[in-house]
C-alpha cells in the first residue's frame, strides 16, 4: 500500500526543518504536523500555546512565510521536498486532517483556528483559506466560540480575532 500524501509531507517536513531559519517557527510547524498526525488534544494544545507565546513575544502578528497552516508556506514548500511544485502543502494537510475535527466540533481544533486567527498576519491565500473554517465556527459552534474567547480573554484583547469576511 502506498504511503499517504499526508505521511509523505509529514516525513519531508520533519526531515527538512532546517530550511526554516527561525527555531520557534520550526517548532510550531513540526508540532502542528504532529497534531494532525495524532489528532490528540494534548498535541493541539501544545501548538496553540506555542503560537500564543510567539505572538506575544514578537509583539506583532506572526508572518505566514514559514507558518502557513491553512494554505502552504511559500518559503518552505518547493525546497528539498517531494512536493516541489507545492501540490500537497500544510494547507492540504489541514483540509484532510483538521477540517473533520472542526466539523465534529472538536474544541481543541476550534481553539487552534481562533488563536491562529488572532496571532498570524492573515492575507492573500491564507485569509481565503481560513475564512471557511472561521465561518464554520461562527455558525455551527457559537457556544464553543464564546467559551474559547472567555478562556483566552487577555490574549484576544491584545490580538483580536481577524475575522475574514467574504468577498
Amino acid at each position: 500500500m502506498a504511503e499517504s500524501k499526508f505521511m509523505l509531507l509529514y516525513d519531508d517536513v520533519q526531515n527538512h526543518l532546517e530550511v526554516i531559519d527561525d527555531k520557534e517557527e520550526r517548532e510550531i510547524i513540526s508540532l502542528y504536523l504532529k497534531y494532525l498526525k495524532s489528532g490528540l488534544a494534548k498535541d493541539g494544545k501544545l501548538v496553540t500555546e506555542r503560537i500564543k507565546k510567539l505572538s506575544v513575544k514578537r509583539k506583532r502578528p506572526i508572518s505566514t512565510s514559514n507558518i502557513s497552516l491553512f494554505e502552504g508556506a511559500a518559503d518552505f514548500c518547493g525546497r528539498k521536498t517531494r512536493f516541489e511544485n507545492c501540490s500537497y502543502t500544510t494547507g492540504s494537510a489541514t483540509d484532510e486532517k483538521l477540517r473533520p475535527l472542526l466539523r465534529a466540533g472538536n474544541e481543541t481544533a476550534i481553539e487552534l483556528v481562533l488563536i491562529y486567527s488572532g496571532a498570524v498576519s492573515l492575507d492573500g491565500a491564507e485569509a481565503t483559506s481560513i475564512q471557511e473554517y472561521q465561518e464554520l465556527i461562527r455558525t455551527e459552534f457559537p457556544d464553543k466560540l464564546k467559551k474559547i474567547q472567555l478562556k483566552n480573554k487577555a490574549f484576544f484583547k491584545a490580538r483580536p480575532i481577524n475575522w475574514v469576511e467574504g468577498g
